[in-house]
C-alpha cells in the first residue's frame, strides 16, 4: 500500500490506516512517501508519527517504509517524534532535526534500515542514559538485522550519559548483524554515537567520525558482540580543511603516540 503525504495532517491520519492493517491480520507493506517540505505541526498542533499500535502487535506483519520522494529538495521532519512497531522499518531520504526529546522508538521483528538520511541538530536531556533513537526487537521473534548506509549524524547534543542511536534485541534474543556503510558522525556531543547490545556481528565500512570537544570518547559502544569487523583509520586535517596525513588499517598499540608526534611536529 503506497500513501503519498503532503502535509502534517496526512501524517497524523496514518495511525488509523496502520490500525486497520494490524486488525486485518494480513501481511502488507506500508510505503509512505513524503513530498518535499517541513513536517511536524498539523492543524491540531504538534504531532508525532504513531505506528505503534495499542496494544503493540505481538507478531508484526507490516513492513513500514518512510521515505522522502526526493533528496533535493528534501522532506524535513522537524521536532517530529516517531513510534513504530513493524516487521521491518526503513527510513530513507529524510532530514530529522530540531528534536528536544526522543526522536525514534521502534520495535522490529526482522530488519531496521536507515539510508540517505541526515540526523541534524537535535538536543535532548533526560532521562539519564536516555537515547535519541532506539530500536529494539520484538519478544518471541527471531533475530533482526540492521543496515545503516549513506547517512550523516551531525551536531547532535545531549545533557546526560546518552547515546544517539541504541540498538538492542528483545529479551532472550539477539541482533543478527549490524552493518554500517558510508556513515558519518560529525561533531556530536554525546556519550556514545552508536550503542549496540548483543549482536552476532558488527561490520563497519567507510565510517567517518569527528567528535565534538565536549563530547564523550566513544563513537561505537558495544556489549556481547560475537564478531566485530572494524578497519580503523585516522586523518589529520588542517585549519584550512586540507588533509595533512592519513593512516588506514591501523593497529591500536602505539598509534595514538604516532599521531601525537606528527601533530607536534607541524
Amino acid at each position: 500500500m503506497k500513501i503519498e503525504v503532503r502535509s502534517s495532517d496526512d501524517i497524523a491520519a496514518l495511525y488509523v490506516t496502520y490500525i486497520e492493517l494490524v486488525d486485518s491480520g494480513r501481511e502488507e507493506t506500508l510505503d509512505i512517501v513524503l513530498a518535499p517540505g517541513d513536517y511536524g505541526v498539523a492543524s491540531i498542533g504538534p504531532i508525532r508519527l504513531d505506528l505503534g499500535g495499542n496494544p503493540e502487535p505481538k507478531d508484526p506483519k507490516i513492513d513500514v517504509i518512510l521515505r522522502g520522494a526526493s533528496a533535493d529538495p528534501p522532506a524535513v521532519l522537524r521536532d517530529l517524534g516517531m513510534l513504530v512497531t513493524a516487521r521491518s522499518l526503513r527510513l530513507e531520504n529524510l532530514i530529522l532535526t530540531g528534536r528536544s526529546q526522543a526522536l525514534l522508538e521502534a520495535r522490529v521483528a526482522r530488519a531496521f534500515e536507515l539510508e540517505s538520511c541526515v540526523v541534524l541538530g537535535n538536543s535532548w536531556g533526560g532521562p539519564w542514559g536516555g537515547v535519541l533513537m532506539r530500536v529494539l526487537g520484538v519478544h518471541g521473534q527471531p533475530a533482526y538485522s540492521v543496515d545503516i548506509a549513506d547517512t550523516w549524524f551531525v551536531r547532535n547534543s545531549q545533557q546526560s550519559q546518552a547515546a544517539l542511536l541504541a540498538l538492542a534485541p528483545a529479551t532472550g534474543s539477539f541482533i543478527d548483524e549490524v552493518r554500517l556503510r558510508r556513515v558519518t558522525f560529525l561533531e556530536n556531543s554525546t556519550h556514545a554515537d552508536l550503542q549496540v547490545h548483543e549482536a552476532r556481528a558488527i561490520r563497519a565500512d567507510d565510517v567517518f567520525a569527528v567528535k565534538d570537544g565536549a563530547g564523550g570518547a566513544a563513537v561505537l559502544r558495544y556489549e556481547r558482540a560475537e564478531q566485530v569487523v572494524l578497519e580503523r583509520s585516522t586523518f589529520v586535517v588542517g585549519d584550512d580543511g586540507k588533509l595533512l596525513r592519513e593512516w588506514r588499517g591501523v593497529k591500536v598499540p602505539g598509534h595514538a603516540e604516532e599521531v601525537l608526534n606528527f601533530v607536534k611536529a607541524l
